[in-house]
């Protein structure tokens, strides 16, 4: 499976009792990381097994890569300017992330 995703949207989560938020990349409609091969697949399903019935090898199904954590957290309601700058801050990071990361898939699918 080549890198399909066409979309990078940037989100957040609340965390933390609903005082912090935290970001994460929302990959539609997915991809796998062929670099690292990166994908997710059910634990019963990590090897590849011979159906007995059909006397063939089946091989696990491959779920895509759909979200990635930056770990990278704000303030839900910031109380004090120290706050919202660090939001502010932690803003800019993100969406700098977010744009290296659609460029890096969207030279992945040219090649």
């Amino acid at each position: 499976m080549s890198n399909i995703c066409k979309t990078v949207t940037l989100r957040t989560r609340k965390i933390k009792k609903g005082t912090q938020l935290s970001f994460y990349l929302d990959y539609y409609p997915g991809y796998r990381d062929e670099s690292t091969m990166k994908a997710t697949i059910k634990r019963e399903q990590c090897q590849t097994r011979l159906n007995i019935a059909e006397r063939e090898w089946v091989r696990p199904k491959v779920k895509v890569q759909r979200h990635e954590s930056l770990g990278i957290y704000i303030f839900a309601k910031p109380k004090n300017q120290r706050e919202r700058d660090y939001n502010e801050r932690m803003t800019e990071k993100v969406t700098i992330k977010q744009e290296q990361c659609q460029t890096r898939l969207s030279i992945a699918e040219r090649e």
